[in-house]
């Protein structure tokens, strides 16, 4: 999945908000075009500003930030 909507991606199938089955998260918007990980994790509430799509230091373990 790419940071923002569109672009060259897949169209994923829908899922589950915060893992309950019985709150479905689509991931495309209702035109057909790729949700990106921004929207899908503000829907779920739980895109946090600053927030990195990669780390600087992927194998530092959870950087706590």
């Amino acid at each position: 999945m790419n940071l923002e909507l569109g672009r060259k991606q897949s169209k994923l199938h829908p899922g589950f908000k915060n893992g309950n089955p019985n709150n479905i998260q689509l991931m495309v918007k209702e035109d057909g075009e790729p949700k990106g990980i921004r929207m899908v994790l503000k829907e779920t509430e739980l895109w946090k500003s600053g927030l990195k799509l990669e780390c600087s230091k992927p194998l530092c373990g959870p950087c706590g930030e």
